[in-house]
């Protein structure tokens, strides 16, 4: 009964790794969906076999029974996620919150539902085989689930961190698949069952395990488009790490199917600003936290700097590969040779790492994963800033990540104003559909001369000059808000703590809503550089005004965009570059439109 325990804990979590990686989601809901499609099943089982088990007299034949049934459905619940395409693909596309997580559900329960039911109706059983006088009935049935309780956390954690491990998560199926099989086979054995049934059991259990893949989890990950590959795979306990490239050279790696670092324009840009923009506001870098490694573009943008010593901390080892074989044009090759860069890496968890050291640092950057997935959400807490701020020199430099899609306005606004209350001197950056929140506990001034000074070694000019901002001008102009503005607009509400991760629960709202409702929040708080520059020659506060006034413009284009509405979006872009031509973004995405709207038949706005 222990090992069945042990067996049954290590499917659930199989079958939420095959579940999560096959519809790419990786929020607190999955495992809520797996689990109660999983209890379910069991109280289900367990009802029916109170009622159809008893005073049965073949009892332990049934037992044997029900382990090889237990294992010939884990096998199969393999080869049932091999062929979901037909079910993902518009659960994904579900607009419907409601319709997305039932789709989830039911899945689930399709799945999983025989084998738990089964599973459900050995306890009553066990209970009947062990417990056969009414006075030990009690010590009886808290031996029972003592022994299968023990079982269960061995199973759990045996699965996650070794087995799935070493073996992938196919094979551990099998593994649990074939502890079935064992039990069933070694009782039959030992009480002289009817031995051919049971010989015939065994082998039909062990031809399944030999005919269902093993490499359902790499066939999901393979692209469908003809322009695009698999080029990297490797799955580790905390999930599976895939990398695909187009034919013309986009990449993207995902971690359990979920996109984490694309090398879009837009997201180039952002990745690279996170490493850049904290060490160009400081005067004098040396000592360099980045939390989350991703591709290692900030990084790699950090380290251009050469500060002394830059810490990356990354939980999944499996990143590190990512990274290095396939974003080295991306990451400056940094992770080829990372002592001669001066970085440490360091695998652990971002937010343990801090607490277990007593290390400060200048700057601290946070490139994790989207606030709302169960992975990532406590990094964005207000207990994960104040440990940020605890290990931050008087005058550190705090920079994180955020993005806009996947976000209300009211949830945006809830993780900057988190922040915001932790760091009082906020400023909020973007670069087209992701923003930057840069935080310390002093007022912010940017020295216009050192701005430049710094940005004119040959080694960062080329770094930024590769994303659109090789001049101060234009970096400047991906400010949003200053500290001020930044108050106004948050204005009072919740905070993202840890005992209430608001965040972490997405509403059905926000499983809709889009980046460009929170970029129309923000257009009326926009602020120019101005309010930060100490002493700006005239010259410079007038090309910073023609750069902010045709910054309207693009963020203008940059909502019509997101928003489909790519005929305005082109005139806005337009605008902006009648109003300064040295818009290399604006210029970016009206050559994108172009192309676009050329394929694509007229359609009104």
């Amino acid at each position: 009964f222990a090992i069945s325990g042990f067996a049954a804990l290590g499917y659930e979590v199989a079958w939420m790794r095959l579940l999560m990686v096959s519809f790419s989601f990786n929020s607190h809901y999955e495992f809520s969906i797996v689990l109660v499609a999983f209890l379910s099943g069991l109280a289900l089982g367990g009802w029916l076999g109170s009622r159809l088990l008893t005073r049965r007299p073949d009892l332990l034949s049934i037992f044997v029974g029900i382990q090889f049934l237990i294992g010939a459905c884990g096998a199969l619940s393999v080869l049932a996620f091999a062929h979901l395409s037909v079910l993902v693909e518009p659960i994904q596309r579900a607009d419907s919150w409601w319709v997305s997580r039932t789709g989830v559900f039911f899945t689930a329960v399709s799945i999983m539902l025989l084998p738990t039911v089964a599973m459900g109706v050995i306890f009553p059983l066990v209970g009947q085989i062990y417990t056969r006088q009414l006075a030990r009935l009690g010590r009886g049935i808290g031996d029972i689930g003592a022994v299968n309780s023990l079982g269960a956390v061995g199973g759990a954690f045996v699965t996650g961190f070794v087995l799935i491990p070493l073996l992938g998560t196919e094979w551990s199926v099998k593994v649990l698949a074939a502890l079935n099989g064992l039990v069933g086979l070694t009782l039959a054995l030992v009480s002289q069952q009817r031995k051919r049934l049971i010989w015939c059991g065994a082998a039909g259990l062990a031809l399944l395990l030999v005919l269902v893949p093993s490499d359902v989890l790499r066939r999901i990950a393979e692209p469908t488009a003809v322009n695009r590959e698999l080029v990297f795979y490797q799955e580790g306990a905390e999930g599976v790490i895939t990398v695909e490239q187009q034919t013309d050279g986009f990449r993207k790696m995902a971690l359990n199917g979920g996109g984490q670092v694309p090398t879009d324009y837009s997201s180039l840009q952002i990745f690279r600003l996170l490493g850049h923009l904290p060490l160009l506001l400081h005067p004098d870098p040396q000592e360099v936290l980045v939390v989350s490694l991703g591709g290692g573009i900030a990084l790699g943008g950090a380290a251009q700097y050469e500060p002394r010593r830059i810490t990356c901390v990354e939980l999944v080892p499996e990143v590190i590969d990512a990274a290095r074989l396939h974003f080295g044009e991306f990451n400056h090759h940094v992770l080829e040779n990372p002592t001669a860069w001066n970085i440490e890496l360091v695998i652990d968890d971002g937010r343990n790492f801090l607490l277990s050291s007593r290390d400060t640092y200048q700057i601290i950057t946070g490139d994790a994963t989207h606030p709302t997935s169960a992975d990532s959400w406590v990094l964005y807490t207000k207990e994960f800033y104040e440990l940020c701020r605890a290990h931050l020199s008087a005058d550190g430099i705090m920079a994180q990540w955020l993005p806009f899609h996947g976000l209300p306005p009211d949830d945006y606004k809830t993780i900057v104003r988190t922040f915001q209350h932790v760091f009082p001197h906020t400023t909020l950056w973007r670069s087209n559909n992701y923003s930057i929140m840069v935080g310390t506990m002093q007022p912010q001034a940017i020295d216009w001369k050192m701005l430049n000074e710094k940005m004119t070694p040959p080694r960062v000019y080329r770094s930024l000059e590769n994303i659109d901002m090789g001049n101060a001008f234009a970096l400047l102009n991906t400010l949003v808000m200053d500290e001020v503005a930044l108050r106004r607009y948050v204005g009072e509400g919740p905070l993202n703590t840890d005992d209430h991760p608001y965040i972490s629960f997405v509403s059905p709202k926000g499983y809709s809503s889009g980046s460009w409702e929170v970029l129309e929040h923000l257009a009326p708080h926009r602020t120019s550089a101005l309010s930060l520059l100490t002493t700006p020659s005239a010259i410079v506060r007038e090309k910073i005004e023609v750069y902010f006034k045709a910054g309207e413009h693009a963020l203008e284009g940059d909502i019509m965009r997101l928003q489909n509405r790519d005929r305005a979006a082109a005139m806005a872009y337009q605008r902006a570059l009648q109003a300064n031509p040295a818009d290399r973004p604006s210029a970016y995405f009206l050559d994108l439109l172009a192309e676009q709207l050329v394929r694509r038949p007229p359609q009104d706005e």
